[in-house]
């Protein structure tokens, strides 16, 4: 990437990362260090046209009874695929972007 001068680097985080989760704290920690990581290249690499973001997942749809998702996610229901999809195919198009996260959550995290 750095002899062409262009590239995107996209680190997939969790909402683990942000507020921990009790059942499994080591992948919490690991979570929280991709937010770290994805900062500290991307300020590594800053000037050679490369960037570096991370999408931050809330809970797999797979893992989440309706009932659930409509009590705890304001948004009343997980994120799809589809909207992993575009907040990847964001960060993809996105030039001057650089060590961010887009949390993706159904708004569960907002407060």
């Amino acid at each position: 990437m750095e002899p062409k001068r262009t590239g995107k680097i996209i680190n997939m985080s969790s909402v683990c990362g942000i507020h921990g989760a009790p059942v499994v704290p080591a992948y919490s920690a690991a979570k929280a260090g991709i937010m770290g990581f994805t900062k500290a290249v991307a300020q590594e690499v800053i000037g050679s046209g490369i960037v570096v973001n991370a999408p931050i997942l809330g809970v797999d749809p797979s893992q989440v009874v309706e009932t659930i998702a409509k009590t705890s996610m304001p948004l009343g229901r997980p994120q799809q695929p589809e909207d992993i999809g575009e907040a990847v195919a964001y960060f993809c198009k996105a030039d001057n972007a650089s060590g961010q996260a887009l949390v993706i959550d159904g708004g569960q995290t907002m407060w």
